[in-house]
């Protein structure tokens, strides 16, 4: 058995994996007061600008993955900080010069920020942002309520779900009826199968990717590199079908790694 120490968060896994893809991302996050300088400049070095509000009242958030011997992982958080992010954290005016505003469902699951998601939906369409939405995870999706969720997230452009969020979205559906619900909402929804490849639904139409079969060492931090990945390639110019490709490439790498980063 292996035990590491690393750094992850979806918002910073997504993040560092676009600046891997050759944008210029900026994370907006809330961590412990005390971590802020040491983040900010690992992100830096990274390639990513961060924008960290310090919490005092709490720490960074920790999250502990265990991970089988066939790649899979359980996870057992501490969201600390993160769960604490402020509309002042995220002003809208950082929206100004972005080409596109990621999402984590995460932000939904807790009182202090579930404002900011729909907030900052409504001020990228004011802008002409594309916006994309990463449900998370599946069980306090479920607990949050599909249908506030649904609500929250209206309007924007692109859901990343994998299998299990997706059901947890269409409650008592099939993978493939829930696809074909979430796509009558949403302009594209990149679907996450696993071993199984991805799904995209765009224009009234699907595009299935299929999946490389490979050695999982750790499936942590896949979903992120996938999302980033197709986010980067799309706000790059490429075709829908290019990107979706990308994507299959980078979660498939991710999954070579042990870590999120």
């Amino acid at each position: 058995s292996l035990i590491e120490d690393a750094p992850g968060g979806s918002g910073a896994n997504v993040a560092v994996a676009l600046a891997r893809e050759g944008v210029a991302p900026t994370l907006v996050a809330r961590v412990g007061a005390t971590d802020v300088a040491r983040e900010t400049a690992r992100l830096r070095a990274l390639g990513v600008e961060a924008r960290l509000a310090g919490d005092r009242s709490t720490g960074t958030g920790r999250l502990v993955a265990l991970v089988d011997a066939a790649g899979e992982r359980t996870f057992f958080s501490m969201r600390g900080a993160s769960a604490r992010l402020k509309p002042a954290d995220a002003p809208a005016s950082l929206l100004d010069e972005a080409d596109w505003l990621h999402l984590s469902g995460y932000l939904l699951f807790s009182p202090a920020s579930v404002g900011v998601v729909p907030r900052l939906i409504a001020a990228a369409l004011r802008r002409g942002v594309p916006v994309s939405v990463d449900p998370a995870s599946a069980a306090p999706l479920r607990a949050f309520g599909a249908e506030r969720f649904l609500a929250a997230t209206e309007g924007a452009t692109l859901l990343l779900p994998n299998e299990d969020e997706a059901r947890a979205l269409v409650p008592g559906a099939s993978v493939d009826e829930a696809l074909d619900a979430l796509a009558a909402r949403y302009p594209m929804v990149a679907l996450k199968r696993g071993p199984a490849g991805a799904t995209l639904t765009i224009g009234g139409r699907r595009l299935e990717a299929p999946a490389r079969a490979i050695r999982v060492m750790d499936s942590t931090g896949a979903g992120d590199s996938f999302a980033a990945a197709f986010i980067a390639r799309l706000s790059l110019g490429a075709t829908a079908s290019a990107a979706l490709a990308a994507a299959i490439r980078a979660g498939t790498r991710a999954c070579r790694r042990l870590g999120a980063q």
